[in-house]
C-alpha cells in the first residue's frame, strides 16, 4: 500500500551552459498518488469536475494566484477518487485515518524562454472542493514578485560561483512550503563509500536569484 509523493519525476541533468551555450532545461511532473489495487479514474477537462466544486477550485486559485497567473496554467490532468470503491477493494481505508483527496490536479505552466519546458504544480481537493493540499505554487497575490523567475542559465551561473560543477550536478525546481517559495534545487556528488552517497546541495530562489541554503544529504546507490 502506498500513497503520497509516489511517480514523481522531477529532473534532467543541467548542461553546463556557459555564454554562447544552450541555456538547460527542466521539466517538472506533478506528484502521483497509488492506492494498491484501486486505479482512479483519469481526466483532462474541467468539466469532469462537477459543479459547485469545479467553480469552488477556480476560484480558490484565482485567489492565491491572480487571474494573471492562473490565465497562464493548463490543466495537465488530473484524478477522481470514489471513496467507497476505494474502500472496498483496499479495506485499510475503511481505518485510515489519514484524508484520501477525491480530487488531485495537476495545474502546469511554462516559460520556455527562460529554460522551464514546464512546471506541473499539484493540488489535491474534497469531493466539495475545498482544498487538502494546497498547490505546489507561491502566493501571488500576497507577494506579486513571486510571479517573476529567473532563467535557468542564470540558475547555472550561480550554482558555478558557488563551487558547482554542473555538467556533473543535477537540476530541477521545487516549491518550497515552508519559505512559500520555488527554488531551483542543484545536486552533486561530492562523497562515495561502498554503497552510500554524499550530495552536496544547492538552493537558489527561483524569482530573484537569492542562495537559500546550501546542505549535504546522504543516500544509496
Amino acid at each position: 500500500m502506498c500513497y503520497g509523493a509516489v511517480g514523481i519525476c522531477l529532473a534532467l541533468l543541467a548542461g553546463g551552459a556557459a555564454p554562447g551555450e544552450s541555456a538547460p532545461h527542466v521539466k517538472v511532473y506533478g506528484v502521483r498518488a497509488l492506492y494498491g489495487e484501486y486505479e482512479p479514474s483519469k481526466f483532462k477537462e474541467w468539466s469532469s469536475i462537477p459543479e459547485p466544486a469545479r467553480s469552488r477550485i477556480i476560484t480558490h486559485l484565482k485567489k492565491r494566484l491572480g487571474e494573471s497567473f492562473y490565465s497562464q496554467l493548463s490543466l495537465a490532468g488530473g484524478e477522481h477518487v470514489d471513496l467507497n470503491i476505494l474502500r472496498e477493494k483496499e479495506p485499510e481505508y475503511k481505518t485510515n485515518r489519514r484524508e484520501v483527496p477525491a480530487y488531485h490536479l495537476w495545474l502546469r505552466f511554462s516559460r520556455r524562454e527562460l529554460g522551464i519546458d514546464f512546471y506541473e504544480a499539484t493540488l489535491t481537493c474534497r469531493s466539495d472542493g475545498s482544498v487538502i493540499t494546497e498547490i505546489d505554487l507561491p502566493e501571488i497575490t500576497k507577494h506579486p514578485e513571486r510571479a517573476k523567475f529567473i532563467s535557468t542559465s542564470e540558475a547555472v551561473a550561480i550554482a558555478r560561483r558557488n563551487g558547482f560543477d554542473v555538467s556533473k550536478a543535477v537540476m530541477r525546481m521545487e516549491y518550497r512550503r515552508e519559505s512559500g517559495v520555488c527554488v531551483f534545487v542543484f545536486e552533486q556528488q561530492s562523497r562515495k563509500e561502498d554503497e552510500i552517497i554524499q550530495l552536496k546541495c544547492l538552493d537558489i530562489d527561483a524569482h530573484d536569484g537569492k542562495v537559500h541554503k546550501t546542505y549535504e544529504l546522504h543516500g544509496f546507490e
